[in-house]
């Protein structure tokens, strides 16, 4: 029996009619930034139950938004497309807090994310690590091998994204590198990992503010955690994002995916985002041609 969300975002339209991601996804190389801007001013994130930690949705949101047009901006779209594409299928989020323990069940800070369609089907999975948790080193492969097995088992899957708080760990950085070949100069921005998965694999970092954070010895990940008969099962077929509405607590947090409304909830909560793998080169755009990697962005058009 396939096990129930904690959390659960929906991702909107405001005007069916407007400017959507999907309809850029469709032909992206004739929408400007304006057209992107537009299409997530007309995305709006609806998270249930309201009470998501604060790292939650900024990174639902960077992952299904941002990072969408992070990759149509520099033209890593190119060489994602078959993920890029598939952001703009997400029709909701699922989020699965991890536990171990057979009898006794801890809740962990880990956090599986599953990506799907309007029919429920996982194409995309994400993982993260709470932020306000002091980070044991020694689990760090343990759970990125973990997070590989279950990806295996959702398969197929468009592409992969992993989250770790700052500073992200460099061992994991390097073993990513090379399962991607990323001394390869188009390989680098493909970033897929090896089959049996043969998915991109996106790493990402997530910075809070310190007053956030759980003192060490408090309640750190065990290496041993996150086994695999305790995870949750394949579906097939920031901040605190809470509203208040005449004194009474809401329903569902809500609020339109916009840049103006992100940096927002940056400067006032501070939970924010990076791409750390590919790393992006600033000033320059990723070419779709096989063979080379950059060029100067006034040479092509979006």
């Amino acid at each position: 029996m396939p096990q129930t969300p904690d959390f659960k975002v929906e991702l909107k339209l405001l005007e069916t009619e407007g400017t959507t991601l999907d309809s850029i996804a469709r032909t992206p190389r004739i929408f400007k930034p304006q057209d992107l801007k537009a299409a997530c001013q007309n995305t709006r994130l609806v998270c249930t139950p309201p009470t998501a930690p604060p790292w939650v949705l900024a990174i639902v949101e960077y992952i299904a938004v941002e990072f969408f047009v992070l990759a149509h901006r520099t033209g890593l779209y190119n060489r994602q497309k078959t993920l890029w594409s598939s952001l703009a299928k997400v029709s909701s989020v699922s989020v699965f807090q991890l536990t171990e323990g057979l009898f006794n069940r801890r809740s962990l800070p880990l956090y599986d994310l599953h990506f799907q369609d309007y029919c429920g089907r996982t194409f995309i999975l994400g993982h993260f690590v709470d932020p306000s948790h002091p980070r044991d080193g020694a689990a760090i492969e343990k759970l990125f091998a973990n997070f590989l097995k279950r990806a295996e088992k959702i398969s197929p899957l468009t592409g992969l994204f992993l989250c770790f708080p700052e500073p992200f760990p460099e061992d994991l950085l390097s073993k990513v590198s090379q399962l991607t070949d990323a001394a390869d100069p188009v390989a680098r921005y493909e970033s897929i990992l090896p089959a049996p998965i043969a998915a991109t694999l996106n790493l990402l970092a997530i910075s809070i503010p310190t007053d956030k954070r759980i003192p060490a010895g408090t309640g750190t990940i065990a290496a041993s955690s996150c086994k695999e008969s305790e995870q949750p099962e394949n579906q097939a077929p920031a901040c605190n994002y809470l509203i208040q509405g005449g004194g009474e607590e809401l329903s569902t947090a809500e609020y339109p995916a916009t840049a103006d409304r992100r940096k927002e909830q940056a400067d006032e909560h501070c939970c924010k985002v990076r791409l750390v793998h590919p790393n992006l080169t600033t000033g320059r755009r990723i070419r779709a041609a096989a063979g080379t990697s950059l060029e100067n962005p006034h040479d092509v058009k979006p």
